[in-house]
Order: structure tokens, then sequence, then C-alpha cells
């Protein structure tokens, strides 16, 4: 976020250089802190209420996409218009084109893992792949009607087509036999494959009707169940069965309106509820989570099987057209029109920033409790840089939290064992693994200095003690630090260069066999150097202005 947000502020007393603080300028520095923390705050309170539960990601195409898969090994296959292929290997982030060898619209995928899958589409396509989709082969279908719906358990398998097609496969689609072709009615735009005998179709018959097919057989035969939602004509889009009895369809109404149709009798009855538009593709992850996807952009999800659904924030007014999930219900996609692809990573659940306010257990006036936090999985350091320490005011504190099933509990207070009054410890911390470094910029005199912590056995310790080796007064080595595996880089923000005054420098410590050790200094290449000058307009004015010069 840095590169978005920049922070200027002017304060009546200009001659006081924030760079170089004394402790008369604290109440400055705390008041800068103060407006620099509430913008940031004000700032991630913006972006917590605009971030959508589904965010689009970068298709490279523009065709209409169809039909998506989601494997739990984060790979994803999408396909759509004339043979549009797409592949994924980090959940739908990014995504690059396959080729697949034909111009036709593919309607259907499935993969069996990331290595094999099936692709099938118009005039009777099929396709197959065993290298993740680098090459794809044709396989004989024996129909030339538009195939539209595919899914597997094992290496059975089932196709749904026009024509009320339905094709059946026992070796992982290497080949297929036709269960029932050539049929009136419109096609069986969804399947599913419940277990290695039993599946499941639907579509639409010659009279309006929605209609679910089931085999128990494996695909050889079938047996199907009419029915109108709620008396109102209309066709089923997809199916989705939890067990051989509870199942949901969704599909169309014929006065334009969706339709999600639920059924706990194996298709005997269904009750339905009604949307404004047409709802498409539906999934359920895990036995209560359900998803659908529909017209207009819209998704829903169900928490309890499908018994009753609410909308989720899509961000688009492309019609989507199908939907699907990792096991783990929490990454998925959705597909759309335009080459529409939509992702989610937290079961597509608004963003959700829970607000906790912590507190040191022994905070008193003035300690500036907050001013540095940094965390890491469960454990977060925070700085009270002005706190005082037996007597000794802005001797400086970290405090350590852990969070215990989502609540930050105070385990510890660190302190210098050397500390002294004005040493502002935990002005800076840095945070990697088991070893803390905190920043005192005004040990001995402003010279500065930064402390190793090591975490052991649930306990922090302090177990070195940093300082430049080229350190003078008024340096303030330990402004800031920053610290990654065994290295460590320590601002000195006021170090003299040259003959530079405050023009400052970073110093890089490196760790080998638990001691850290100075091993390079550095500086920037354009050179600065204070020059003051005195104004005096009113010899009683305070407005003596510092201005710096580059060269």
């Amino acid at each position: 976020f840095q590169s978005l947000l920049f922070f200027v502020r002017s304060t009546s007393s200009g001659c006081q250089s924030e760079l170089n603080p004394t402790n008369d300028a604290k109440s400055h520095m705390s008041d800068f802190k103060v407006n620099y923390l509430a913008v940031i705050l004000g700032f991630f309170s913006f972006i917590a209420s605009v971030l959508g539960q589904w965010s689009p990601v970068d298709s490279g195409t523009t065709s209409n996409l169809t039909s998506a898969i989601v494997l739990d090994s984060g790979t994803a296959f999408v396909v759509g218009d004339t043979g549009t292929m797409l592949k994924s290997t980090d959940a739908g982030a990014t995504w690059t084109p396959l080729t697949s060898g034909t111009s036709t619209a593919l309607h259907g995928i499935y993969f069996f893992d990331p290595n094999e899958g099936i692709a099938v589409g118009d005039s009777g396509t099929i396709l197959r792949t065993t290298d993740g989709g680098a090459a794809w082969q044709s396989v004989t279908s024996g129909v030339v009607d538009t195939l539209r719906s595919v899914s597997f358990n094992g290496v059975n398998g089932i196709c749904g087509g026009d024509s009320q097609d339905i094709l059946y496969s026992t070796d992982s689609g290497a080949s297929w036999q036709i269960g029932q072709s050539g049929f009136l009615g419109g096609g069986f735009l969804g399947a599913q494959m419940l277990s290695a005998s039993t599946g499941f179709v639907a579509g639409q018959n010659s009279i309006f009707q929605a209609l679910v097919g089931t085999t128990t057989d494996g695909g050889a035969s079938w047996a199907f169940q009419p029915f109108y939602f709620d008396g109102n004509e209309g066709g089923a889009n997809d199916v989705f069965f939890l067990d051989q009895s509870t199942g949901v369809v969704s599909g169309s109404v014929f006065d334009g309106r969706g339709a999600l149709a639920r059924t706990t009798d194996a298709g005997t009855n269904w009750s339905t509820l009604f949307f404004d538009q047409p709802i498409e593709g539906v999934a359920f992850p895990a036995p209560a989570s359900g998803f659908a996807v529909g017209s207009g952009g819209r998704i829903l999800h169900s928490t309890d099987s499908g018994t009753s659904w609410t909308d989720q924030t899509s961000g688009t007014t492309a019609s989507l057209h199908d939907v699907s999930f990792a096991t783990d219900a929490l990454r998925g996609i959705a597909v759309g029109d335009g080459g529409v692809i939509l992702r989610t990573t937290n079961g597509g659940q608004p963003s959700d920033w829970p607000e906790e306010k912590v507190s040191s257990d022994d905070g008193a006036t003035d300690d500036q409790f907050g001013w540095s936090v940094v965390f890491a999985g469960t454990t977060a350091l925070v700085g009270a840089p002005n706190a005082t320490i037996g007597g000794n005011g802005g001797q400086g504190a970290v405090y350590v939290f852990t969070n215990n099933n989502g609540t930050w509990v105070q385990t510890q207070k660190l302190t210098a064992d050397d500390g002294a009054a004005g040493d502002t410890f935990g002005i800076s911390i840095a945070l990697s693994g088991s070893t803390a470094i905190i920043g005192a910029p005004n040990t001995n005199t402003f010279q500065g200095s930064a402390y190793v912590f090591t975490l052991s056995g649930g306990t922090w310790s302090q177990t070195q003690k940093l300082t430049a080796d080229d350190g003078t007064q008024f340096n303030q080595f330990g402004w800031s630090v920053a610290l990654e595996g065994n290295t460590a880089l320590v601002g000195s923000i006021s170090a003299t260069v040259g003959q530079n005054s405050s023009q400052g420098a970073v110093y890089v410590f490196s760790q080998s066999g638990g001691t850290w050790s100075q091993t390079q200094k550095f500086s920037s290449k354009r050179r600065l150097f204070f020059r003051w000058i005195y104004r005096n307009l009113d010899p009683n004015s305070k407005n003596h202005c510092q201005q710096w010069r580059s060269i």
C-alpha cells in the first residue's frame, strides 16, 4: 500500500527536525503517528467495504465460456465457444490457453486429475487428453448431436446431449457406448455421476417439462421423471445430487424466470424456488454448501443443502453458465459470456475484517502503544516506544500477543536488558520465524541500537545487541529495521556519510552460528545535506525554517 499513499505534515515548530527528534519533539512525532494511523485505518476500512466476494481475473479471451472444473490440486480447466480451452495451475488466478484442435463450441469438461480429462461439444465432439491438455485426441462418440455435459466417477462416466442423447463409458472416456439417442425434446444440459453405478442427467422433454434421468447401472439403462417447476413449464439446466435421494436441479422457466428445484425422494416430488432470471450451473463442493450461477451475473449460495439460497456479489452483469469448486468449498470459479471468469478463495463470502481492540496489560498515559506492529502466523509484536520501565520514562517496550482461536492474548513483555530513559525501544520491529529485531534509536545519546530476540520454548529472550561499527551520537541507528532469514537491515536515518550530515545509511547484518555480524553499510547515491537558514522576520518568532538541498 505504500505505492498508494503519500503523507505530508507540517507543524508550527518548523525548525524542529522530525528526522532527528529530541524528547521535546515527541509530541510532534505522536501527532504525526496518530494522523498517519488514522488515515491507514480509514484506508483499510474503505478497502474492506468495497472488496467483492468474487474477483474477476483475466481470461485472455472474449469467447463465451460454458463449463469449468477446479481440482483440489488447484489445477483448473475451462472450455467455451470456438474450441476455446484454458488452463490454470493456481486455482484460477492466472490462465493460459490450450490448443484443442477444434473450432467447434465445447460445452462440457471433466478432469480426473491434473493430467487426464475429457471435453465434449458440438457435432458429437469428444476430446481426450492424458497430458494436462497439451495434446487432445478425438474420440468416436457415435452421434452427431451436440454433446452438452459430461461427468465421471472413477472410470465410469456419462455424457448428455441434444435429442436426449446419453452416452456412457467404462474406461475413463477412451471409448463410449450409446445408452439412448434420437428422441424428441431438448438436450441433457446437466450430468452427474454420483457413484460408479448411479448417475443423473437433467434437461427438458418434448412437452416442455424439466426432465431428470437416473441410471443405476453406469449409464446403460435409464429411468426418467418429468416435472413442472411448481406448475410452470421450463427446462433443467444442471443437476447435482448429494445422495441417491436428495438433489437439486437448476432451470429456466418459460416466462423468463429461473428456478432451483429440490427433491428429497429421488425425484418423485420437487419443491421450487424462483428467481428473476434463468439459473444455469449448480455445484455442491460440500454436502451443506452449494453454489448456483445464472443470467445477469447472479451467484447464489446455500448453506443448508439447497433448501434456501442467498445472493453473493459477483461484480458482473454477464450471464454465468457454470461454477466449480475444489472440495474445500473455498476455492472456486464461475465462467460466462465474453470470457468472464470470476474467482473466489473464501467460498464467495463477504470480505470480513472483524474488529478487535488490544492493549497492553500495564498500559499508561503516553506509552504510544501501537507505534509499530508486526505479525506472522499467530504471533504479533506491538511496540510502545514511550513506555516507562521501572521509572525510566520513554525507555520503551514491545508486547507479544498470540492469536488463540481468533482472540489476541498478551503473552509477554519485552524490554532491553540495558534499557535507559528515552531509549525509545520498540520504535521499529521486524519479525522472521523465531527471530525478532527491535530498534531503539535513541540509546547512548541518540547513537542508537537494535536488539535481537529469539523465541525458544514459547519464550522470547534477548540474545544480542547490534550497533553500527562507525556509530556516533545522533545517528539514530535502529530507527527502522527489516529482517528475512539470516539477513537484517538496520536504518540509521541521521548517519553522517562523508561530509554530509544526517544523510542516513543502512547497515546490513548477517547471522551465522547464532551470532549477528555487520557485513555492509550502504547509502543513497544522491547525497543530501541540511542547510539551516534563519529568517529573523520577528526576533521573538519561532518560525526559523529548516531546508535541505540536493547536490
